[in-house]
């Protein structure tokens, strides 16, 4: 998603809502929580085959073989 879309998106809703982030916990139950959000930042995201999905780069372990991009990443 573009930061253009991502701000269309948002304009639909009540400027003052709490915004944040979700994910599984990885618990028994499956519990989806919700933390908040820290502030974006630039950060350095590669593909990852094994994965899936972008992740973030490690700097101990990357390899320069591997196209990075730089994103917005919401923390």
């Amino acid at each position: 998603m573009k930061v253009r879309e991502l701000i269309k998106e948002l304009q639909q809703f009540d400027p003052v809502m709490e915004v944040v982030k979700s994910y599984d916990y990885g618990d028994h139950w499956n519990t989806t929580v919700c933390p908040d959000i820290d502030y974006p930042e630039e950060q350095e995201i590669k593909y990852s085959v094994y994965h899936g999905m972008n992740m973030l780069v490690d700097s101990e372990h990357e390899d320069d073989d591997e196209r990075r991009t730089e994103m917005v990443v919401v923390l």
